[in-house]
């Protein structure tokens, strides 16, 4: 199923995303309804990973954007090489025309995401710049579970991980730990194996 989204300065439409995520919903209005309820909510349970000035959110939770954030992600989106594949959404709030789109591994089946590859948007030039990720030592994510709406189902079967985690006290100098083999060696250090299990 496709989601558009409208923007309404431009008349135009843009192709947001193309999955089992998207609702079905009649034109752009009720899309920008929507981005007002979720963004009404979105200051009592956090929705988004805040990084340096940057949120990231998986592309489930789109709708919980603000506009303005909504119609910079639109119009982003429509300079993507055709068939870039992403998951989750990087908004530079510090530089408020680049817009990431980041292919990562699925989160359903990765504990610790590996980045595949980005495509970072500068709408200010209007180009779009693809880079590819070493398989062997990608940066990964942490704390997925924050990247997902506040009433996503998953978000409590994600952060069961990280409050485990947490209590072993191993999201310490995380700036240490932003790629595979640095973490793994944690967790190993810890009898975990790379999924976070204790091994055996």
């Amino acid at each position: 199923m496709r989601f558009l989204w409208a923007n309404r300065k431009t008349a135009a439409r843009y192709v947001i995303f193309d999955d089992e995520y998207a609702k079905p919903f009649e034109g752009g209005v009720k899309l920008r309804a929507m981005s007002h309820r979720a963004a009404d909510t979105k200051d009592n349970v956090r929705t988004g990973k805040l990084v340096g000035g940057a949120l990231y959110l998986h592309r489930s939770a789109i709708h919980t954007l603000s506009s303005s954030e909504a119609d910079l992600v639109s119009e982003a989106a429509s300079l993507l090489p055709n068939g870039f594949e992403w998951c989750v959404l990087k908004v530079n709030r510090r530089k408020g025309n680049h817009v990431s789109f980041l292919d990562y591994e699925d989160l359903d089946h990765a504990a610790f995401p590996g980045l595949k590859r980005s495509c970072l948007v500068d709408l200010s030039s209007g180009k779009a710049k693809v880079r590819n990720y070493s398989s062997d030592n990608p940066p990964i994510l942490h704390r997925k579970e924050l990247l997902l709406a506040f009433d996503d189902l998953k978000r409590k079967e994600y952060a069961q991980l990280t409050d485990r985690l947490e209590r072993l006290g191993l999201f310490q100098n995380m700036h240490k730990m932003g790629y595979r083999k640095q973490w793994e060696k944690v967790l190993r250090e810890n009898g975990l194996d790379s999924n976070g299990d204790h091994s055996e």
